[in-house]
């Protein structure tokens, strides 16, 4: 459906074939009950069903901008007076325990890393006796420094 057809049509036709009959249906119910999802839920219910048919039948999207407009006059008309009880709101947890619980991961993390570093440390295998030094290259460097081509530099050949 065009956007023009799926905006006008679609809300004519889900005030005359849902919107009639929800309303007349919430007038049976004693105005008190209205807050009460108990009460209210099976028509309220019944209206969203209604909605998604009319759309089906007009081959229009579902939801839509046309209908958040039908539903929030529904709610402004029907229901301005029903609030959560504040028993049932979510209440804001305290920030500090929020933050104590951040941030001891957090510092014990470099913790527990350094202590398996220092195990694993501990735990690497130890010879039983010392190794021999290795002989420095310098020094091996140094000794064939002085005999090139035979010749020992300090005035000898050699052997």
């Amino acid at each position: 459906g065009g956007s023009a057809h799926c905006r006008d049509t679609y809300l004519e036709w889900i005030t005359l074939y849902c919107w009639t009959t929800f309303h007349a249906t919430v007038m049976a119910t004693p105005e008190w009950s209205w807050c009460q999802w108990e009460q209210i839920g099976r028509i309220y219910s019944d209206l969203s069903n209604c909605t998604v048919l009319m759309a089906e039948a007009l081959s229009c999207p579902w939801p839509s901008p046309a209908l958040d407009s039908f539903f929030l006059q529904i709610h402004m008309e029907y229901f301005t007076n029903c609030t959560v009880p504040a028993s049932s709101q979510p209440s804001q947890p305290p920030l500090g325990p929020i933050l104590a619980m951040a941030a001891v991961p957090a510092c014990l993390t470099p913790l527990v890393v350094a202590l398996t570093l220092r195990k694993a440390r501990e735990a690497e295998p130890k010879p039983d006796r010392p190794l021999p030094a290795a002989p420095s290259v310098l020094s091996r460097q140094r000794a064939s420094s002085r005999t090139v081509l035979g010749i020992n530099w300090k005035g000898r050949e050699s052997v």
